[in-house]
C-alpha cells in the first residue's frame, strides 16, 4: 500500500495578526460610535478610514488609515516609546494628500494599539523628508499614543488641522552622539602687554602702522598680545616704552581678553580679503577682481563629494543680478576651565546694480537661505570653513601678528562631541474633551 503525500496548507502567522490588529481598530471605533471601513487592495498605503459620528449622525469627517502589525515594523523600544518604520514613498503621499492619515500600529505583543496623524508628526521635523532614507521612523510614546475611545476629539482635531505635536523630553535610554560646531583649543596666548597711550580708539594707531597687530585700547592703555620690548614691533611707537608691563590670561579681566582674542581673528579675516558685517566674516567682492582667487581647495568630506568652494556665488534672478557671499561667525567659548573655538558658518548677499536694497531686504534674505540649509549641507559648509582656516591641516592656527616667534592661538579641527538623550513626543494642542 503507497501512502500519498499530503502537503498541508498553512495559515501564515502574519495573517491571522494582521486580522487581529483589523479587528482591534474596529472594536474601538465601534465604542466611538464611528464607522471603521477596509479599503482592499490598500496600493496606496491606505488601508481603511474612520467615519466620524456624533450623537448618533454621521459628521462628514473622514480619517484614512494605514494599520501595520508585528515585530518586523519595530526599530527600536523601551518601557516608554516604541519606534515604528514605515517606507518613505507612503509617507510622502500621505503628506500631499488631501485628506488626513493617520498611521496605527498594533503591537504584536501587549495587543496595544498605538496611533500618530502623519502631517502633524511630519511638522515636528520639517526635514525628516528631504533625508535620502528608505524609512519613515515614526515614535510612539506608550502613554500618550494609545489608540482608544478617548481620541475621538483628537481625530477631530485631526481633520480640522488643530492638532499639533510640539514638546521634547530626555530619556536616558535613547543615547545619541551629537557632532557640534566646536572645536577643543589647544593652545592660547598668556602673556599680554601693557603700557600707556595717549590715543583713545584702536584705529588712531592703525592708520600709521603697516602691519597687523592684536591690540585695544582702554582707559588710555594699549593691551596687546604682540612684544612691546621686541624693537620690530611697530605698536612701540604708539606707547610708553618705559612703562610697559606684562600680565598673565589669569590675572587680566576675561573681558579684556576676550575682546584681544577676537581682534587677533580679524588679522585673519583682512590677510583673506574678508570684511565684518553684524559680527559675521563675509569674503569680498574683491575676490571677484582681476587677481582675487573665488575659490579655495580642500580635503572632501567624502569620496567624490566637493572639493572645492567659491567664496561668492553670483545668481541672476531676472534681471536682478544677486552676491551670495560664503559668511560665517567665529568666537572663543570658555566652559568651565576648557576652551573651544566655535565655527558657524553663515550667508551674506549683495547687489552691487541693485541701490534700493536695504538692510532689512538683506537680513530676509539670509533668514531665508538659512531656513533652507538643512543638516548634510550645514555640515559640508563647516567642513569647508574647518579646512579653509586650518589651511587642510589638522590644526587651525590664529598669529597674534606678523612679527616672528609671535604667540598664537591653536585649535583642533576634531569636532567636540555630545552625547545627547531626547526624543519628540506629542503633547496635543486641540479642542477640549466635552463634558
Amino acid at each position: 500500500m503507497v501512502e500519498s503525500a499530503i502537503m498541508a496548507v498553512k495559515r501564515p502567522p502574519t495573517q491571522q495578526l494582521q486580522k487581529e490588529s483589523f479587528i482591534a481598530v474596529d472594536s474601538v471605533c465601534n465604542q466611538m460610535n464611528c464607522e471603521f471601513r477596509r479599503h482592499e487592495p490598500d496600493n496606496a498605503g491606505i488601508d481603511g478610514e474612520i467615519d466620524l459620528v456624533k450623537a448618533t449622525a454621521f459628521e462628514g469627517k473622514l480619517v484614512k488609515t494605514q494599520v501595520k502589525a508585528g515585530s518586523s515594523y519595530i526599530t527600536a523600544e523601551n518601557e516608554n516609546h516604541v519606534r515604528v518604520k514605515v517606507e518613505r514613498r507612503y509617507v510622502e503621499l500621505w503628506n500631499v494628500m488631501n485628506v488626513p492619515v493617520v498611521l496605527i500600529f498594533y503591537h504584536p505583543d501587549t495587543k496595544v494599539l498605538y496611533w500618530k496623524a502623519v502631517k502633524p508628526y511630519l511638522k515636528c521635523d520639517p526635514n525628516v523628508l528631504k533625508r535620502p532614507t528608505q524609512n519613515v521612523i515614526f515614535q510612539f510614546d506608550k502613554a500618550r499614543d494609545i489608540f482608544t475611545p478617548d481620541v475621538l476629539n483628537s481625530l477631530r482635531a485631526v481633520v480640522e488641522g488643530t492638532l499639533e505635536y510640539q514638546k521634547i523630553i530626555y530619556t536616558e535610554d535613547n543615547r545619541e552622539e551629537v557632532i557640534s560646531n566646536w572645536f577643543p583649543v589647544i593652545q592660547l596666548p598668556k602673556t599680554i602687554y601693557l603700557a600707556p597711550t595717549l590715543n583713545r580708539r584702536p584705529k588712531d594707531i592703525t592708520v600709521h602702522i603697516r602691519n597687523y597687530y592684536t591690540f585695544t585700547i582702554y582707559d588710555r592703555k594699549l593691551y596687546t598680545f604682540s612684544d612691546l620690548h621686541s624693537p620690530e614691533c611697530e605698536l612701540r611707537d604708539h606707547c610708553d616704552v618705559d612703562e610697559i608691563k606684562t600680565k598673565t590670561v589669569n590675572q587680566l579681566q576675561e573681558p579684556r581678553y576676550m575682546e584681544l582674542l577676537n581682534r587677533m581673528l580679524l588679522i585673519f579675516a583682512w590677510q583673506h580679503r574678508m570684511f565684518v558685517y553684524n559680527d559675521r566674516f563675509i569674503f569680498s567682492s574683491r575676490n571677484l577682481q582681476e587677481g582675487g582667487e573665488n575659490k579655495f581647495d580642500f580635503k572632501p568630506l567624502k569620496r567624490d563629494i566637493e572639493s572645492s568652494r567659491s567664496k561668492i556665488y553670483i545668481n541672476k534672478i531676472g534681471n536682478l543680478i544677486e552676491y551670495k557671499h560664503m559668511a560665517v561667525k567665529l568666537c572663543f567659548i570658555k566652559l568651565g576651565s576648557k576652551w573651544y573655538f566655535q565655527i558657524e558658518p553663515e550667508w551674506h548677499f549683495s547687489y552691487p546694480y541693485d541701490e534700493t536694497k536695504t538692510k532689512k531686504d538683506i537680513g530676509i534674505r539670509i533668514t531665508r537661505e538659512k531656513a533652507n540649509t538643512f543638516n548634510e549641507h550645514y555640515l559640508y559648509l563647516l567642513h569647508a570653513w574647518k579646512q579653509f582656516l586650518s589651511h587642510s591641516s589638522d590644526q587651525i592656527l590664529f598669529p597674534v601678528d606678523e612679527l616672528p616667534n609671535s604667540q598664537m592661538a591653536i585649535i583642533s579641527t576634531v569636532n567636540e562631541t555630545f552625547i545627547s538623550n531626547f526624543m519628540l513626543f506629542n503633547d496635543y494642542i486641540g479642542p477640549k474633551v466635552e463634558q
